[in-house]
């Protein structure tokens, strides 16, 4: 097996790099995990994934959970949670609700560490036709 192909990330030119990682296996953008399941079943067990915020490379393990009900286009629209889990070391937090039937991100909450203290809310306002 051969080892982890290295990561090098930059901020603002390719000239100066903030930091390095390595990555084995598939990366996946962060704000792209919502638009995995588009006409494709949900997971029923927890899925993991390797995500870049673009700074670093990190391990989500995203749990399936309960169903609530969005006011969408005035609809309701019946969605399910899926949630990161969190640890000591790891603080951040990351939701997605995907719609039932089309599973469309309804709603993505991205919450920065305990550092920050600063959670990113996106809801979908009309369900698009394709």
């Amino acid at each position: 097996m051969s080892p982890p192909k290295p990561i090098t990330f930059f901020k603002g030119s390719f000239r100066s790099p903030t930091g390095n990682a390595p990555l084995d296996g598939s990366l996946i953008d962060l704000v792209s995990v919502g638009y995995q399941f588009i006409d494709r079943p949900l997971p029923t067990k927890p899925v993991t994934y390797q995500v870049s915020d673009a700074r670093s490379v990190k391990r989500y393990t995203l749990v399936p959970a309960e169903i609530w009900e969005f006011p969408i286009d005035g609809k309701k629209i019946k969605a399910q949670r899926f949630y990161k889990t969190t640890s000591k070391d790891d603080t951040a937090t990351f939701e997605i609700w995907f719609s039932q039937g089309r599973n469309l991100p309804i709603r993505s909450l991205i919450g920065l560490s305990e550092q920050y203290g600063a959670t990113i809310q996106v809801d979908l306002k009309k369900i698009p036709v394709f």
